[in-house]
């Protein structure tokens, strides 16, 4: 085998990046003998073979991958070492970051990639060379480089060196080759430092801007490039001018370690170093503008603004797009931000502080996003401007700076324009020292508002106003908030639906602006801390403390601690607290003074359409009486709910205006824990319709009144009680001293133990009209200087209970009378003349427990269709004695007690009756059951009434009505006629009638007796028992009738002293005891039993007849009566009279049973019975003749007669007569 060495030339390209397309001729491959030892020109043996293979590329695109292959002959031997090649520069591609150089070591540097048979001995031409783009390049002889690029520049750089083989091939083959180094440049950071020494100043690492003028005056800065701030211990003089998306990064942004963690994009491998970050921040300052002027879409990071002349960061008229700020602090004396044109803003930031800056510190107009700050400071000013104000957009903030307002006007907080974000102050906000301060703003806000820490609003002309149709949430929840000495009004919102909250104090002191003022505000309003309007320095003069109106039905406005001190002397005033058409209302607790002039027809306390979740005030004093005062207490209208007021020492105002008006309210509480006085001067005290009330005071007063002291209309709830003096004067008008109407309230009591007193009305004195509840008056008067014709009291309807602890109803004779044309129904003149006129009670009392009721025109009172009446200690006198009406004939029915159907249980006890003018009494019954217990009392004197005076106690039933009477320990003195009628008429029942106890006398002049009496198909039931003095002048002391198909039966026992006088010398027809039967059917069965009776010059002791022609019965069972005779012998007729009278027809019938009778004295006979009709008498005993059975059984008495004629006949009777079978007393 020959031995050959075999050498070629192999040329690889490698130029890459290029979209052209390569163009590779076929190599060319020539060879020769170099070592020629065999035979010449041929290859032998042990010669060598140089091969040359020449590759190139002609087109114009890479041919990177492109391999040439050299296979020797196979019959040679390649000799080792003798590879050689021509060196070949392949094409470098690199990448660098815009100012910021690339450092290549030598392993990745311009020789690493190239190719040589021998790379060691590849060398370059070292130093520093100009780039294409006028970057530069410093070349190490190894292939390392340091690149820069030009500053500013982005693009392709190239640089061309020259690839030198040291030891070459020779033979013509080329020793060197060019190569190109193509740098990619991309990315963009300018970098500001003014700490370089260099001597440029372009922006580049190692050439920064040295300052930020020299940034924003260079042409090269472009949107959306990195801006890299580095913080030298030294403040930055001057502000910055971004460009669209650049981002602002400083030495104090917490990203990473390096500012290479933090770019928007990867550095150049290779990069230098770049500045260290996660260090203290770079601080702008710029006394003579701005801190940073933004673009759009600009990010701020790890930079601080110090001292600006204008703010921190402004926009440059237009939107700021998005912007990023963090790692950011604000301080000096600049303003904070001005961000006016709209855009996002996403700011996180540490400190924020402000001083000094005569603009508005935080200016921010229709943004979006969020600023919040997490390190506290101070944004102050004590400028014309607002500190914050927010202007339409959605922005949220979160300031943990404390923002104050130390002089100045505008606004401490201005939020305004539709702002739907959320604004969060949890460090202190003030103002002081600002008079001309209109303190927090929100002008259709519609965001939530929150202020955590203190509120401490001091001074100016505003606190807190909401309005414009703001429908956001204002929560200032810090209980040590204040807002104080306000020279406006200090919390006002206005046609807004905003919530609110505020947990602090309001001081207000400012005597002519509302305190707190809520017009047209709707939503939920809640002072939970404690309010103070007004103080006795300073009270509430000429506005209102609290006005509230059209605030809507859903929320409520709620006080915790509510206190109210107003008073004006001299001039009118105004309202103090107001709430018309306020939706819901609260107040927890408070104090409520009011001294001074109102005005008329304006209240301390004036609620109207609202709804009340519980107001309270612990203390109420309103105190509008003193000279030129006027205005009064409380007004509800329409509004629901509870209104309590506890503590009431005084209420008293002076003027037209109605003290305490009320009307279709839920309950109204006062003087529950403390009742005082409650009292008028010129007008109504209490005016309540439709509401509950629990009202409690010590004393009622009405002075000069126009009209009523009390009207009450529909009410209910527990009570209204006056522990001591109610009284009124009425000066004018023509209603009702004391009006209750529909009065359900469970107890309402007037003077209960002390006295009311009404003078001068100008009608009723006291109406009520269907109350239900309890009604109580004290020691009552009401006197009658004006001759009102109407009643003293009346009452209509009704259902609860009324009492007075006295009546002195004296009508002074006012008014007329009523007329009848039946006796036992009286005319109705509604009234008209009666101290008293009650109609239609169907409660369970109406009770008067002392007093006088006199003078009245018709009746002292007079009762219809009621039920339930008391009467105790009462004294009813001279009633029916108008002057003006003619002297009544028989027609005239005025009485002390007229009483028409009045039906329950009816007391009158220890009362006096006298002088009435036509009877004392008059009780008619036509329908129900009725109960009169009459005990202790005295009827005196209708007599010197003259004609056409009657009873003193004149009872009717008619109908199908039952009365039941117990008459008990009572006088009755000096009637004209009967002392006691008890007439059943129809089918009415007596059930009871107990006479027990009485002492009965005619004093002096004609009076009847008793008179009971039957009529129709009635029934009565009586006892006239054991009553001390029965004495009667010229009429019967009792009389018993019967008539029609009456049942009477009865009783007259045990009364120790009867007696009938005339002083007739000529005698009397009448009697002492009278029963009569003279019916179709008529019954009276009596038991005479045990009385002693004296006759002077009248007829009879005892006359039973039986009369008519129908089929009239009596029973009567006479025992153990004593019978005396006195006067002119031959006047005094008969002891005991029984007889049947002599009219034709009917089947009467007469039962006698007379026992241990005692008859004295001038009597004609002792006893006599005749009959003349066909029936006759029945004698229980008879035994032939009429004395020998009035011996016979016990009685005593000479000149015993019978008479029998007519057909009659007197006879044994079967058995003893029947006897009465009613109750005993």
């Amino acid at each position: 085998m020959k031995k050959i060495l075999q050498t070629a030339t192999l040329c690889w390209l490698a130029i890459a990046g290029m979209a052209q397309t390569p163009t590779i001729p076929t190599p060319t491959q020539t060879d020769e003998i170099i070592i020629d030892n065999g035979q010449s020109g041929k290859a032998d043996a042990l010669d060598r073979i140089r091969y040359k293979v020449t590759i190139q590329n002609t087109g114009s695109g890479g041919a990177t991958g492109t391999k040439v292959t050299v296979t020797p002959d196979p019959r040679t031997t390649l000799v080792p070492g003798s590879f050689r090649s021509s060196p070949l520069a392949v094409p470098d591609m690199y990448s660098c970051t815009g100012n910021v150089p690339i450092n290549v070591s030598a392993g990745s540097g311009l020789i690493a990639n190239d190719f040589d048979d021998n790379i060691p001995g590849l060398t370059l031409a070292a130093g520093s060379f100009a780039t294409s783009q006028g970057g530069t390049i410093v070349i190490a002889s190894d292939g390392g480089f340091l690149y820069t690029p030009p500053a500013g520049f982005t693009g392709t750089d190239t640089y061309s060196y020259s690839l030198m083989d040291g030891n070459g091939v020779g033979g013509g083959v080329p020793d060197s080759d060019v190569g190109l180094v193509t740098i990619s440049v991309s990315g963009m950071i300018w970098f500001i430092d003014n700490s370089s020494v260099a001597a440029t100043s372009d922006g580049r690492l190692n050439s920064p801007f040295k300052t930020p003028n020299d940034f924003n005056n260079a042409s090269g800065p472009a949107p959306g490039q990195v801006v890299f701030l580095k913080y030298t211990g030294s403040n930055y003089t001057q502000g910055l001018i971004l460009k669209n998306s650049q981002q602002l990064f400083g030495s104090g942004h917490t990203g990473g370690g390096n500012l290479a963690d933090v770019l928007p994009f990867f550095p150049a491998p290779a990069s230098v170093l770049l500045p260290s970050i996660n260090g203290a921040p770079p601080v702008l300052e710029n006394l003579s503008g701005n801190g940073v002027t933004l673009a759009q879409n600009n990010t701020v990071q790890g930079v601080d603004v110090g001292n600006t002349s204008g703010y921190a960061y402004v926009d440059n008229g237009g939107t700021v797009g998005t912007l990023n700020i963090s790692d950011a602090g604000i301080t000096g004396s600049g303003g904070l931000f001005s961000l006016i044109n709209g855009g996002t803003v996403n700011a996180t930031l540490g400190q924020l502080a402000s001083s000094g800056f005569a603009g508005t510190p935080l200016l921010l107009t229709n943004m979006a996003g969020s600023i919040s700050n997490s390190v506290a400071g101070s944004i102050a000013n004590n400028a014309g401007a607002d500190l914050v104000k927010v202007t339409g957009g959605s922005l949220g903030m979160s300031l943990a700076s404390d923002i104050s307002k130390t002089g100045g006007n505008s606004s401490v907080v201005d939020v305004s324009g539709g702002h739907t974000g959320t604004l969060t102050f949890s460090g202190g906000l003030s103002v002081s020292g600002a008079a001309a301060s209109d303190g927090m703003q929100f002008d259709n806000a519609d965001g939530t508002y929150n202020f955590s820490g203190p509120v401490s609003l001091g001074s100016g002309t505003a606190g807190v106003n909401i309005g414009n149709g703001s429908s956001g949430a204002f929560n200032a929840l810090n209980a040590s908030s204040i807002i104080t000495d306000i020279s406006g009004i200090s919390f006002r919102v206005n046609n807004s639906t905003t919530t609110v909250t505020y947990a602090g104090t309001l001081n207000h002191y400012a005597q002519t602006a509302r305190g707190i003022e809520i017009i047209n505000g709707t939503g939920g309003i809640s002072f939970s801390g404690t309010l103070q309007l007004g103080n006795a320095t300073f009270p509430m003069t000429t506005a209102e403390a609290v006005y509230l109106e059209n605030t809507g039905s859903a929320n409520t406005i709620s006080f915790n601690a509510l206190n109210i001190i107003a008073g004006l002397s001299g001039g009118a005033g105004f309202p103090v607290f107001v709430s018309n058409t306020s939706g819901k209302i609260a107040v927890a607790s408070g104090s409520f003074s009011s001294n001074g002039n109102l005005g008329t027809g304006n209240y301390a306390f004036n609620v109207s359409n609202t709804t009340s979740s519980g107001v309270t005030f612990d203390q109420f004093t309103v105190d509008l009486d003193d000279m030129g005062e006027s205005g009064g207490a409380i007004k509800l209208n329409n509004t629901p709910g509870t209104f309590t007021f506890k503590n009431c020492p005084r209420i008293v105002n002076l003027g037209a205006t109605t003290l305490i008006d009320a009307a279709n309210f839920g309950t109204l509480v006062i003087g529950s824990t403390s009742p005082g006085n409650i009292s008028s001067d010129g007008s109504t005290a209490l005016n309540i319709s439709n509401g509950a009330i629990d009202i409690q005071a010590v004393n009622l007063t009405s002075f000069n009144a126009n009209g009523s002291m009390v009207r009450l209309v529909n009410t209910s709830g527990p009570q209204l009680i006056v522990t001591g003096t109610v009284s009124t004067n009425t000066v004018s008008g023509s209603q009702e001293s004391m009006y209750l109407s529909g009065v359900s309230t469970s107890m309402v009591k007037f003077g209960a133990a002390s006295t009311v007193t009404i003078q001068n009305r100008r009608a009723e004195g006291i109406l009520l009209n269907n109350c239900t509840g309890a009604v109580q008056f004290g020691n009552t008067t009401i006197n009658n200087p004006n001759n009102i014709t109407l009643p003293g009291i009346r009452s209509t309807g009704g259902s609860g209970s009324v009492s007075f602890a006295q009546a002195n109803v004296d009508m002074n004779n006012a008014g007329g009378f009523e007329t009848f044309t039946d006796v036992d129904e009286p005319g109705n003149n509604n009234g008209d003349g009666d101290a008293l006129y009650i109609t239609g009670f169907a409660g369970t009392s109406f009770a008067i427990n002392g007093g006088t009721i006199e003078n009245a025109g018709d009746d002292g009172i007079d009762i219809r269709n009621s039920q339930n009446l008391t009467l105790s200690g009462v004294i009813i006198e001279d009633c029916g004695k108008n002057p003006g009406v003619p002297a009544c004939t028989v027609d005239c029915n005025s009485s002390g007690i007229q009483a028409y159907n009045l039906t329950g249980t009816n007391n009158l006890t220890g009362s006096t009756f006298r002088r009435g003018r036509l009877r004392n009494i008059l009780f008619s019954l036509a329908s129900g059951s009725s109960t009169l217990n009459i005990s202790n009392c005295t009827f005196d004197d209708t007599r010197s009434q003259g004609s056409p005076a009657t009873d003193n106690l004149q009872v009717y039933l008619s109908g199908s009505a039952n009365g039941s009477f117990d008459i008990e320990n009572s006088q009755f003195l000096k009637s004209r006629t009967n002392q006691i009628s008890v007439i059943a008429q129809n089918t009415s029942t007596v059930s009871k009638l107990d006479i027990t106890g009485i002492t009965m006398n005619y004093d002096g002049g004609d009076s009847a007796g008793i008179l009971v009496a039957g009529e129709g198909g009635s029934t009565v039931n009586f006892n006239i028992m054991n009553n001390p003095v029965l004495y009667s002048q010229n009429e019967n002391v009792v009389t018993i009738s019967a008539a029609g198909t009456s049942q009477v039966q009865g009783r007259i026992k045990d009364n120790p002293d009867m007696k009938f006088n005339t002083p007739s010398s000529g005698g009397s027809i009448f009697n002492g005891i009278r029963v009569l039967s003279d019916g179709s059917a008529s019954v009276a069965t009596v038991l005479i039993e045990g009385n002693t009776l004296a006759l002077n010059n009248g007829s009879d002791g005892i006359n039973i007849a039986v009369e008519g022609n129908g089929a009239a019965l009596i029973n009567a069972t006479l025992n153990n009566n004593v019978l005396t005779a006195s006067g002119i012998t031959g006047i005094p007729l008969d002891g005991i009279n029984a007889f049947v009278n002599p009219t034709a027809g009917g089947t009467k019938l007469l039962c006698l049973n007379p026992n241990n009778n005692t008859v004295s004295g001038i009597w004609a006979r002792a006893a006599r019975v005749r009959t003349f009709s066909t029936t006759g008498v029945r004698v229980t005993g008879y035994s032939g003749t009429f004395a020998a059975t009035w011996t016979a059984k016990g009685n005593t008495g000479a000149s015993v007669a019978e008479f029998a004629t007519g057909g009659g006949t007197i006879t044994a009777a079967p058995g003893p007569c029947p006897l009465p079978t009613n109750p005993l007393p």
